[in-house]
Formats: structure tokens, C-alpha cells, sequence
């Protein structure tokens, strides 16, 4: 018995780790290629001319079927995103379009929260850094990694900072 995959439902926060488990159940299924490759590109125009060989109707059954999988996972509020497209790499193309105008302008927003957020006065230093580790764990989903000495680094020169204050 083959053992069901399950792939997060793509929303607004998890457009990384949705591709990356959508590449892999496409691959799984030998289906990911279809992402990267269009009819024409993956075939001669006379092949595709000439009476529709079997490899032609293959890839055109197998193309529906990678369109379904990433549309079954897909929120709702995307169908729109990729209703009108004809093949599997213009759907593939498009979420990617899509999510990555959205997340620079996210991007920047937590970057711009990492790099100022400031530990208020009666926050202990736990409660600081679970803080900035989530603006870093957002980032990561967004694709972008902060290496772990940059966070290190905000925490603790922060701390030298504060501890170096005048006390009122």
C-alpha cells in the first residue's frame, strides 16, 4: 500500500516550504519536470505536429495531472493566480511571480523589524530573543537565512549595550 504524502494547503506565509514539498511529491510522482518544461520545449515541433505521438499524449495526460496536484494544494485565494493557465510550468511560473513581488516588501518589513527591534525594559532577555528568533524564522520561510551569528551578534551586542547604560 503506498503511503499518502500530504502537502501544507500554499497560503500566504509558507510559499518556500510549500514549493519544496510540492517539488518533492512531483518528483515522487516522476511529475516535476513538468514545472520546468513546457510541450515545446520538451519535445520537436514535428513530434508534437505529427499526430500526436504517445509520448506527446503522455505528457499531455501527465501535465494535467501535476496541474491538479499543485491546484489541490493550493488556498483558494491563488485560483485565480492560476485558473487561465494552459500548462503546468505557466502555473509553476505564475505562483512563483506572484509570491515573490509579495514577499521582497515582506522581506524588507522584517528585516527592518530584525534589525531594530529593541528589548523594552522590564522584557527579560528570553522573551527578547524568542522575539527575534520568530522575525528570523519568518525570514527563513521567506527564503531568506540569517546565519546564526547575526542573530548571536543582535542579541548579545544589544545586551552589552543595555547593560553599559546609566541606570535611572
Amino acid at each position: 500500500m503506498e503511503k499518502k504524502s500530504t502537502v501544507r494547503k500554499l497560503d500566504e506565509t509558507n510559499y518556500f516550504d510549500w514549493a519544496f514539498e510540492i517539488e518533492m511529491l512531483l518528483c515522487s510522482k516522476d511529475l516535476f519536470d513538468h514545472c520546468l518544461f513546457s510541450k515545446e520545449e520538451k519535445f520537436q515541433k514535428e513530434i508534437i505536429d505529427e499526430f500526436e505521438s504517445a509520448e506527446v499524449k503522455k505528457w499531455n495526460s501527465d501535465d494535467k495531472k501535476a496541474i491538479a496536484m499543485i491546484g489541490i494544494n493550493v488556498s483558494q485565494k491563488y485560483f485565480s493566480t492560476i485558473k487561465n493557465c494552459s500548462s503546468c510550468k505557466e502555473v509553476w511560473i505564475s505562483l512563483k511571480k506572484h509570491f515573490s513581488e509579495t514577499s521582497n516588501s515582506q522581506i524588507l518589513l522584517l528585516k527592518h523589524q530584525f534589525h531594530t527591534s529593541m528589548m523594552q525594559p522590564n522584557e527579560s532577555l528570553t522573551k527578547y530573543l524568542e522575539k527575534i528568533i520568530e522575525i528570523d524564522d519568518k525570514l527563513k520561510n521567506l527564503g531568506v537565512v540569517s546565519s546564526e551569528q547575526e542573530v548571536c551578534f543582535k542579541v548579545f551586542f544589544f545586551q552589552s549595550e543595555k547593560s553599559s547604560m546609566p541606570s535611572q
